[in-house]
Protein backbone atom coordinates (compact mmCIF):
# COMPACT_ATOMS: atom_id res chain seq x y z
CA UNK A 1 0.00 0.00 0.00
CA UNK A 2 1.64 3.33 -0.99
CA UNK A 3 1.42 6.04 2.03
CA UNK A 4 0.37 9.25 1.58
CA UNK A 5 2.82 12.09 1.85
CA UNK A 6 2.34 14.25 5.06
CA UNK A 7 2.87 18.13 3.80
CA UNK A 8 3.68 21.43 5.95
CA UNK A 9 1.52 24.23 4.54
CA UNK A 10 0.89 27.53 6.84
CA UNK A 11 1.66 25.60 9.82
CA UNK A 12 -0.53 22.98 9.86
CA UNK A 13 0.84 19.49 8.68
CA UNK A 14 -1.59 17.72 6.46
CA UNK A 15 -1.90 13.95 6.09
CA UNK A 16 -1.19 14.13 2.42
CA UNK A 17 -0.26 16.40 -0.25
CA UNK A 18 -3.69 16.22 -1.58
CA UNK A 19 -5.18 17.78 1.48
CA UNK A 20 -2.78 20.28 1.68
CA UNK A 21 -2.82 21.11 -2.26
CA UNK A 22 -7.20 21.99 -1.61
CA UNK A 23 -6.22 24.28 1.59
CA UNK A 24 -4.35 26.03 -0.95
CA UNK A 25 -7.25 26.37 -3.38
CA UNK A 26 -9.35 27.20 -0.63
CA UNK A 27 -7.09 29.90 0.06
CA UNK A 28 -6.72 31.07 -3.71
CA UNK A 29 -10.79 31.28 -4.34
CA UNK A 30 -11.39 33.39 -0.49
CA UNK A 31 -13.25 30.33 1.39
CA UNK A 32 -11.99 29.74 4.82
CA UNK A 33 -11.86 26.38 6.42
CA UNK A 34 -10.50 24.57 9.30
CA UNK A 35 -9.08 21.29 8.41
CA UNK A 36 -9.82 17.87 11.30
CA UNK A 37 -11.69 20.96 12.96
CA UNK A 38 -14.10 18.08 15.21
CA UNK A 39 -14.56 14.44 15.23
CA UNK A 40 -17.48 12.42 15.59
CA UNK A 41 -18.89 9.23 16.43
CA UNK A 42 -21.04 7.47 14.56
CA UNK A 43 -22.52 3.61 15.24
CA UNK A 44 -19.21 3.37 17.80
CA UNK A 45 -17.13 4.65 15.16
CA UNK A 46 -14.52 7.81 15.44
CA UNK A 47 -14.95 10.00 12.28
CA UNK A 48 -12.75 12.92 11.70
CA UNK A 49 -13.58 15.10 8.52
CA UNK A 50 -10.77 16.66 7.02
CA UNK A 51 -12.21 20.25 6.19
CA UNK A 52 -14.93 22.48 7.96
CA UNK A 53 -16.20 25.30 5.41
CA UNK A 54 -17.89 28.06 7.97
CA UNK A 55 -19.15 29.62 5.29
CA UNK A 56 -20.89 27.63 3.80
CA UNK A 57 -21.54 25.11 6.60
CA UNK A 58 -19.57 22.02 5.05
CA UNK A 59 -17.90 19.25 6.49
CA UNK A 60 -15.73 17.66 3.97
CA UNK A 61 -13.88 14.73 3.01
CA UNK A 62 -10.74 14.67 0.39
CA UNK A 63 -10.46 11.37 -1.50
CA UNK A 64 -7.69 10.78 -4.12
CA UNK A 65 -10.16 8.92 -6.50
CA UNK A 66 -13.96 8.20 -6.34
CA UNK A 67 -14.89 7.28 -3.02
CA UNK A 68 -16.18 3.04 -2.31
CA UNK A 69 -19.42 2.37 -1.12
CA UNK A 70 -18.25 2.11 2.65
CA UNK A 71 -17.05 5.67 2.16
CA UNK A 72 -19.82 7.56 0.73
CA UNK A 73 -21.98 5.10 3.69
CA UNK A 74 -19.33 6.97 6.55
CA UNK A 75 -20.44 10.37 4.98
CA UNK A 76 -23.83 9.84 4.48
CA UNK A 77 -24.55 8.32 8.46
CA UNK A 78 -22.52 11.80 9.17
CA UNK A 79 -25.25 13.83 7.71
CA UNK A 80 -27.78 11.37 9.84
CA UNK A 81 -26.60 12.30 13.11
CA UNK A 82 -25.99 16.07 11.80
CA UNK A 83 -29.65 16.31 11.21
CA UNK A 84 -30.61 13.93 14.22
CA UNK A 85 -28.57 16.62 15.89
CA UNK A 86 -30.76 19.50 14.95
CA UNK A 87 -26.96 20.93 12.78
CA UNK A 88 -28.07 21.94 9.18
CA UNK A 89 -24.26 21.60 8.17
CA UNK A 90 -23.87 20.33 4.90
CA UNK A 91 -21.63 17.09 3.93
CA UNK A 92 -19.71 16.23 0.81
CA UNK A 93 -16.75 13.94 -0.61
CA UNK A 94 -13.93 15.83 -2.73
CA UNK A 95 -12.05 13.52 -4.59
CA UNK A 96 -9.54 14.49 -7.45
CA UNK A 97 -7.03 17.24 -7.70
CA UNK A 98 -8.26 20.87 -8.56
CA UNK A 99 -7.59 20.81 -12.02
CA UNK A 100 -9.97 21.27 -15.10
CA UNK A 101 -9.02 21.45 -19.00
CA UNK A 102 -11.41 21.89 -21.98
CA UNK A 103 -12.78 18.45 -21.59
CA UNK A 104 -13.94 18.38 -17.82
CA UNK A 105 -12.77 19.08 -14.31
CA UNK A 106 -10.68 16.56 -12.81
CA UNK A 107 -12.67 16.40 -9.59
CA UNK A 108 -16.27 15.98 -8.01
CA UNK A 109 -17.30 17.25 -5.77
CA UNK A 110 -20.29 14.74 -4.24
CA UNK A 111 -23.15 17.32 -2.14
CA UNK A 112 -24.58 14.61 -0.29
CA UNK A 113 -28.38 15.78 0.87
CA UNK A 114 -31.16 14.07 2.61
CA UNK A 115 -34.92 13.87 0.88
CA UNK A 116 -37.09 15.14 4.16
CA UNK A 117 -40.62 15.71 4.32
CA UNK A 118 -43.52 13.88 1.94
CA UNK A 119 -42.33 11.48 -0.52
CA UNK A 120 -44.36 9.36 -2.92
CA UNK A 121 -43.53 5.85 -3.56
CA UNK A 122 -45.04 3.36 -5.47
CA UNK A 123 -48.42 5.40 -4.68
CA UNK A 124 -47.00 4.90 -0.85
CA UNK A 125 -47.03 8.47 1.16
CA UNK A 126 -43.87 8.29 3.26
CA UNK A 127 -43.05 11.28 5.88
CA UNK A 128 -39.61 11.56 6.23
CA UNK A 129 -38.29 13.48 9.45
CA UNK A 130 -35.44 14.31 11.33
CA UNK A 131 -36.13 11.22 14.01
CA UNK A 132 -37.09 8.88 11.33
CA UNK A 133 -34.18 9.76 8.10
CA UNK A 134 -32.58 6.63 7.50
CA UNK A 135 -29.64 6.16 4.76
CA UNK A 136 -32.05 5.47 1.89
CA UNK A 137 -33.13 8.92 2.10
CA UNK A 138 -29.76 10.26 1.51
CA UNK A 139 -28.86 10.78 -1.80
CA UNK A 140 -26.02 13.34 -3.78
CA UNK A 141 -25.29 15.25 -6.46
CA UNK A 142 -22.26 15.61 -8.94
CA UNK A 143 -20.36 19.50 -8.65
CA UNK A 144 -18.00 21.76 -9.14
CA UNK A 145 -17.10 24.62 -8.63
CA UNK A 146 -18.60 27.69 -10.44
CA UNK A 147 -17.43 31.50 -10.67
CA UNK A 148 -20.30 34.12 -11.81
CA UNK A 149 -19.57 35.83 -15.00
CA UNK A 150 -21.13 39.36 -13.50
CA UNK A 151 -20.29 39.40 -9.35
CA UNK A 152 -16.83 37.07 -9.96
CA UNK A 153 -18.52 34.86 -6.97
CA UNK A 154 -17.74 31.52 -6.81
CA UNK A 155 -19.77 28.78 -5.62
CA UNK A 156 -20.70 25.28 -6.50
CA UNK A 157 -22.71 24.12 -8.73
CA UNK A 158 -24.26 20.49 -10.68
CA UNK A 159 -21.71 19.09 -13.07
CA UNK A 160 -24.28 18.20 -15.49
CA UNK A 161 -25.60 21.77 -16.11
CA UNK A 162 -22.14 22.87 -17.43
CA UNK A 163 -21.21 19.59 -19.18
CA UNK A 164 -24.60 17.81 -20.15
CA UNK A 165 -23.27 15.41 -22.21
CA UNK A 166 -20.48 14.11 -20.29
CA UNK A 167 -22.04 13.49 -17.22
CA UNK A 168 -25.82 12.39 -16.96
CA UNK A 169 -26.89 14.93 -20.32
CA UNK A 170 -29.12 17.04 -17.51
CA UNK A 171 -29.41 20.32 -18.82
CA UNK A 172 -30.42 23.15 -16.95
CA UNK A 173 -29.40 26.53 -15.98
CA UNK A 174 -26.84 27.39 -13.53
CA UNK A 175 -27.92 31.57 -11.89
CA UNK A 176 -26.48 34.03 -9.95
CA UNK A 177 -27.25 37.80 -9.71
CA UNK A 178 -31.08 36.79 -10.35
CA UNK A 179 -29.78 35.84 -13.66
CA UNK A 180 -29.59 32.23 -14.91
CA UNK A 181 -26.92 31.11 -17.21
CA UNK A 182 -25.02 33.80 -15.19
CA UNK A 183 -22.18 30.96 -14.04
CA UNK A 184 -19.19 29.38 -15.48
CA UNK A 185 -16.38 26.25 -14.58
CA UNK A 186 -13.95 28.59 -16.20
CA UNK A 187 -13.95 31.55 -14.27
CA UNK A 188 -10.33 33.55 -14.78
CA UNK A 189 -10.75 33.36 -10.56
CA UNK A 190 -10.89 29.74 -10.44
CA UNK A 191 -8.29 29.06 -13.61
CA UNK A 192 -5.85 30.75 -12.01
CA UNK A 193 -6.26 28.83 -8.66
CA UNK A 194 -5.91 25.76 -10.41
CA UNK A 195 -2.84 26.84 -12.25
CA UNK A 196 -1.30 27.94 -8.84
CA UNK A 197 -2.39 24.93 -6.47
CA UNK A 198 -1.20 21.67 -9.45
CA UNK A 199 2.13 23.79 -9.44
CA UNK A 200 4.45 21.55 -8.16
CA UNK A 201 6.84 23.87 -6.36
CA UNK A 202 3.62 25.81 -4.40
CA UNK A 203 4.20 24.23 -1.35
CA UNK A 204 8.44 24.18 -1.27
CA UNK A 205 8.67 27.42 0.35
CA UNK A 206 6.38 26.29 2.74
CA UNK A 207 8.45 23.54 4.24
Amino acid sequence: MIKALPTLYRGITYRSRLEATWAYFFDRIGFKYHYEMEGFKINDLCYLPDFFLPEQDTWIEIKPKRPTKQERLKIASLLIELIKSGSESNVGILYGRPWIDEQAPEYIYLNFYPLLGTLEVDGKIYHITAENITLEHIEDDEQIFVQCQRCNQIGLDSVAIHYPDKFGGYHGFSGCCDNPGTTTPYGDRLLAAYKKATNKKWWSSFQ
